[in-house]
């Protein structure tokens, strides 16, 4: 009985209960969330149904069956059920925290409406609230079916919930990677420092009873986190080396494991990554983490190069997949010297497509010589005055990649041997280039 009353206290001071459902109104204190958040549980009949306009490009459809439900987490004193309204869609009931607060909420329109408020509580004590949506066997007697939509939900965080929203912010997630802490190069300084201030003044709230000023504090910290968020404009790989040369990303690279951490898988279409302003001399090293594709036909296409104006070969790396081998092949200009089809364990030998290895293409005057796990392999000369390169580009082809290290110097079997199973610090003698792959920047 107690529970009851307590409930009938927090539901005589709901500002708002919308059975009839409008337009979503995207209030600075309302924050969305959509239902494959991890908040939002379901369990039933529903199925998921594509909808480019709805919250999220897509929704829950379900019906009445035993059980079946979906129910949302959230600390917060409003919530707001987002679903699509259609001449489809029947009754469902409400519940907060267990209690039935609402029944034959409806979810029809003779034409189809997107992103609607079918539901709508307001006023709630602070605190954790549970929210859920029975679909019910009835619907309204112009309705053609009885199904429920859920695209997502909306709700008003304590001011607690609120801050910790807005200092997640600072690590929203880019490509699947979350972002490091150095905050100015992501956003810019200026909007990072305005959701800084707002962070810091509404700590000073925490506790107030001043509820029209609490309000306005998570209203202020939801507008400039998102204000913050889109403002990034270019999602780039950090150079650890400290020299600054960037790897500018473009296509979609995906965020795998490597060997060493994070590393980057590449789709052989579009994928790219490019590195500006880095030249490789006739004394140098270029060290990284190789998974072959699977070869296709006669396909050979780039794995990683120094390309410029006059040359994709100063020097270039391909995979060799003519005749479904998986080997590599090495070109340089202006000489075009080089080897071919050689693989792990030099002619005759093919690179696993399952398995990693450490590539080290050395060049020492006249000569390149390739090391496989730090193992060397083949010596060839190549002649010296190779073209100017002016930048480096990987991903022509369907590889993974981690790990990539340039150096102005020749590294011997023994210092590649010494690191190559482990991280660098980036201030090695000699190192002019390391991409970990461990994070990305925004600039």
């Amino acid at each position: 009985m107690g529970k009851r009353l307590a409930l009938l206290a927090v539901l005589m001071m709901v500002l708002t209960l919308i059975c009839t459902g409008g337009s979503v109104v995207a209030g600075d204190e309302w924050l969305d969330v959509v239902y494959t958040d991890p908040e939002v549980v379901y369990t039933g009949f529903w199925r998921v149904v594509e909808n480019p306009d709805a919250l999220g490009g897509s929704e829950l459809m379900g019906s009445r069956s035993l059980n079946s439900y979906v129910e949302f987490t959230f600390s917060g004193t409003g919530v707001r059920w987002i679903g699509t309204k259609s001449a489809a869609m029947g009754y469902a009931s409400v519940y907060l925290d267990g209690e039935l607060v609402a029944t034959q909420v409806d979810g029809y329109s003779p034409e189809a409406l997107n992103q609607q408020v079918i539901f709508e509580l307001d006023g709630l004590a602070e605190g954790k609230h549970v929210l859920r949506i029975v679909p019910e066997e009835a619907r309204g007697e112009a309705a053609s079916m009885n199904f429920v939509a859920v695209n997502g939900f909306q709700y008003i965080p304590t001011l607690d919930k609120a801050i910790e929203s807005a200092r997640a912010a600072f690590d929203k997630p880019i490509g699947g990677l979350a972002l490091g802490d150095a905050l100015g190069a992501f956003y810019p300084q200026e909007a990072a420092d305005r959701l800084r201030e707002a962070i810091a003044e509404a700590e000073e709230l925490l506790g107030s009873s001043d509820r029209a000023q609490v309000t306005a504090a998570v209203a202020n910290l939801n507008r400039l986190a998102d204000e913050m968020i889109n403002s990034a404009v270019t999602v780039v790989i950090p150079d650890d080396s400290g020299r600054g040369r960037v790897g500018i990303i473009t296509g979609g690279p995906k965020w795998i494991e490597g060997p060493l951490g994070l590393g980057l898988s590449f789709d052989g279409v579009n994928d790219l990554v490019r590195i500006n302003d880095i030249f490789v001399s006739e004394t140098s090293s270029i060290e990284f983490w190789l998974k072959m594709p699977e070869a296709v036909g006669s396909s050979w296409q780039t794995i990683i190069a120094c390309r410029g104006a006059n040359t994709d070969r100063s020097p270039g790396l391909w995979h060799q997949g003519d005749g479904n081998y998986q080997t590599l092949h090495l070109s340089t200009l202006p000489n075009w010297t080089g080897f071919n089809h050689i693989g792990p364990e030099g002619e005759g030998s093919e690179f696993d497509p399952e398995q990693w290895y450490h590539i080290a293409l050395v060049k020492d005057g006249e000569n390149y010589t390739l090391y496989v796990d730090a193992k060397e392999v083949i010596t060839v000369w190549t002649g010296t005055g190779m073209t100017p390169g002016e930048y480096i580009e990987f991903g022509q082809r369907n590889i993974d990649i981690d790990e990539l290290r340039v150096w102005d110097r020749v590294r011997t079997q023994e210092e590649i041997a010494a690191d190559y199973l482990q991280p660098l610090t980036g201030d090695e003698p000699g190192l002019i280039g390391y991409w970990p792959f461990e994070r990305v920047r925004i600039q």
